[in-house]
């Protein structure tokens, strides 16, 4: 994926709507490629919330873990961000996160994500209007 898809992927997220190119060309260049395969789990339930992820291609599922079992609590599709609030509220995890196929996504370190929010409060305001 090259930088200008990364940048349009991102523009079409709700939360970084508001940024200019200049700041999505900067989130897409600072973020990590990253993939994952079939079943592959990019966090659990109860895990530090040190990373956000955006999903650029695939579809991962969102369970949690309760006293009848695990339950699915959602199908994640691209440019689904996840992980965010685990970053902004230094809570463990709400869920587990799993790949359901060969996913693409950006990860977004729990530092560079609160260096955003400071740099770019609309980020922060765009975050609230999702909650």
């Amino acid at each position: 994926m090259t930088l200008g898809q990364e940048v349009e992927a991102l523009r079409s997220i709700p939360l970084f709507s508001s940024l200019e190119d200049s700041q999505l060309k900067l989130l897409a260049f600072t973020s990590e490629y990253i993939e994952f395969h079939e079943k592959d789990y990019f966090f659990k339930q109860g895990d530090p919330g040190n990373d956000a992820y955006i999903l650029m291609a695939g579809e991962a599922r969102a369970t949690l873990n309760t006293p009848d079992g695990e339950k699915e609590i959602a199908v994640l599709q691209p440019y689904d961000i996840i992980g965010e609030i685990a970053i902004l509220c230094e809570t463990p995890r709400a869920a587990s996160i799993q790949a359901i196929s060969h996913v693409k996504a950006l990860k977004i370190s729990k530092e560079l994500f609160l260096q955003l929010i400071q740099e770019f409060p609309e980020i922060s305001l765009n975050i609230m209007k999702s909650l």
